[in-house]
């Protein structure tokens, strides 16, 4: 489950709260700190699943209790989701990823705004493209800063191409890319420093593997500890003209 704390700023608990016999609107007592349940563990605002298409969701607020979102998957073995557009969307205080893309098609995440990730994790991020993510993807102007460890995560390896344009991304790792990830571009990002979010300890890196088919170039990472770590080892790849 879900856990949100009532308690005043500052208290803290002793031990993990018992949730046996315990149920929604259920007070629950550790120490000096009161919980309730907020939501299950796997709870998202928006699931789209097998067949899903043309659907567009456009100035939605997926702020609250869940652990993601929305999450796109292909769960029946179908078709993919296909032509699938969340513009100017909020998404904030969720545990896990924002938008967790497992499967699609045909994907738009443009002018989103992604703040106020509560989660304990190392890897979750505003944008995540799992390896059944084999379509065509477009993320432009997003805001993803406020507690995300990484802005956009690439981790489709079975193909596809994801292009990332003009997004603002104040992480831990701005923009991350698995190992053997192709077909991507990143233009005109900026993951180096924010006077209100701070800056990057990685603005952008691509893990060590045999990624090729990618460009990354005019992004700003002036400000960030490390700017551009590129670890793929293919040849056709364009990595320049980056503000470091």
């Amino acid at each position: 489950f879900i856990l949100q704390s009532i308690s005043s700023p500052g208290v803290t608990a002793g031990v993990a709260p018992t949730l046996t016999g315990k149920y929604y609107g259920d007070v629950i007592t550790d120490g000096g700190v009161t919980w309730y349940i907020a939501n299950n563990s796997a709870a998202v605002a928006v699931l789209i699943d097998t067949a899903s298409t043309y659907i567009r969701f456009e100035g939605c607020d997926f702020t609250g209790s869940f652990f993601n979102a929305a999450q796109v998957v292909n769960n029946f073995g179908g078709n993919a989701p296909d032509v699938i557009s969340f513009e100017k969307c909020t998404a904030a205080g969720l545990v896990g990823n924002a938008f967790n893309v497992l499967a699609a098609r045909r994907i738009s995440i443009c002018e989103c705004e992604m703040q106020v990730c509560v989660g304990a994790f190392t890897d979750e991020g505003g944008i995540y493209t799992g390896s059944g993510s084999n379509g065509e993807a477009t993320f432009d102007n997003n805001l993803i800063a406020g507690g995300y460890s990484i802005g956009i995560r690439l981790g489709n390896t079975g193909g596809g191409h994801v292009s990332a344009t003009g997004n603002k991304c104040f992480c831990t790792i701005g923009l991350y890319v698995e190992a053997n990830v192709t077909k991507f571009d990143f233009y005109f990002n900026d993951c180096g420093a924010s006077a209100i979010f701070g800056a990057c300890t990685q603005a952008i890196t691509v893990a060590v593997g045999t990624s090729n088919d990618y460009n990354i170039v005019y992004n700003k990472t002036k400000g960030a500890t490390t700017g551009v770590s590129d670890g793929g080892t293919g040849v056709t790849k364009n990595v320049s003209a980056n503000n470091t």
